[in-house]
């Protein structure tokens, strides 16, 4: 039941009381207390408190009139969690909340207006004897597992299994150790199979340009942003940043050609790509021209090249030596302007 007392009168010494039961229907009564002796005499603060008084009275007597009757905790609990959205809106205000229990005719031994709270309902209905139930999970944690709210009469639907993050970490770190790990139990050759299978799938997902692998140069660990239009833009260095600041225009490593090294197959992903024109740039220092595996990358671009009608360009030291004082002035306002700037006269 709900109720709500409104509209005191204190020229006619009235006040209103509505009543909405749990089958929806409303009762409206009008409380006076004109009855009372010396009633001109008094203020109208007293009057106001006696109008109340007399309203909470007749609030106690519809209690008992019309209040659902409990034979038991268990059935005190199933209303509740019947009525756990209504009681929601009380959980801020101690007192509304115990005035809806009194309403409800549901009394509690150990639940006061000073400490009613939804885990202290739950507590007093279960009667918990055990009180390692409500502790954490965690096998050398004490601390007491958190309250979330009342979900059912089981403890563990209603509270949290750890007591914090940082024990479900431990207990997950413990239980995915040692032979408990599912991997430590696995056949070799079955690990073997899974790894070959994940590579394949990996490689593929470069080959199709859905996966890029993360912008930080494998060499250096360095990674540089370039901002054009407020777009922001990621390079593996400073010399594809200051090469793409001159040319705008070009796309970088959209452009993937599989190649072979031994047994396997890997990916090449070329630095700069015009479509328009029919270029595949590479950005690389002189000196790295001739390592193996650039050779081996060189040999399978020039092959791409051939069958699609592009060209493919080197750019290294030169390059920059030739351009740099003419376009230092696109690295103004850069994010990494006194990197680039520093790294790029290296070079000069």
């Amino acid at each position: 039941m709900n109720f709500r007392i409104y509209e005191p009168n204190l020229v006619k010494n009235t006040i209103c009381l509505s009543m909405r039961r749990d089958d929806k229907k409303m009762f409206y009564y009008t409380i006076n207390i004109n009855m009372l002796d010396n009633l001109d005499l008094l203020s109208d603060d007293i009057k106001l408190k006696l109008l109340i008084e007399k309203a909470d009275e007749k609030i106690k007597s519809l209690v008992n009139e019309y209040a659902t009757k409990f034979n038991n905790k268990k059935e005190i609990l199933d209303f509740i969690l019947l009525n756990k959205l209504e009681i929601n809106k009380y959980c801020g205000d101690n007192k509304k909340f115990y005035n809806w229990l009194l309403y409800n005719n549901i009394k509690l031994k150990t639940i006061t207006v000073d400490n009613i709270t939804k885990e202290n309902i739950f507590l007093d209905l279960i009667d918990i004897d055990n009180k390692e139930l409500l502790k954490c999970k965690y096998n050398t944690c004490k601390n007491k597992r958190i309250f979330e709210t009342i979900r059912s009469e089981k403890i563990d639907d209603c509270y949290t299994t750890f007591c914090s993050k940082e024990c479900l970490y431990k207990w997950r770190s413990d239980n995915m150790s040692g032979d408990k790990n599912a991997v430590h139990r696995t056949p070799l050759e079955t690990l073997k199979k899974v790894r070959e299978k994940q590579s394949e799938q990996m490689k593929e997902k470069i080959r199709n340009g859905s996966f890029t692998p993360c912008i930080t140069n494998t060499w250096t660990h360095y990674e540089s942003k370039i901002v054009l239009n407020g777009v922001t833009k990621h390079f593996r260095s400073s010399w594809e940043s200051f090469f793409y600041l001159v040319n705008p225009h070009l796309d970088y490593e959209k452009i993937r050609i599989p190649y072979k090294k031994g047994k396997n197959t890997h990916i090449y992903i070329v630095d700069f790509h015009d479509g328009e024109n029919k270029k595949l740039y590479e950005i690389k220092p002189f000196k790295m021209k001739e390592c193996g595996l650039n050779k081996i990358k060189e040999k399978c671009a020039l092959e791409w090249c051939l069958l699609n009608g592009y060209e493919y360009i080197q750019i290294d030291e030169k390059w920059f030596k030739e351009n740099f004082n003419k376009y230092e002035h696109l690295l103004k306002g850069q994010p990494n302007e006194e990197t680039l700037i520093k790294k790029l006269k290296r070079i000069l």
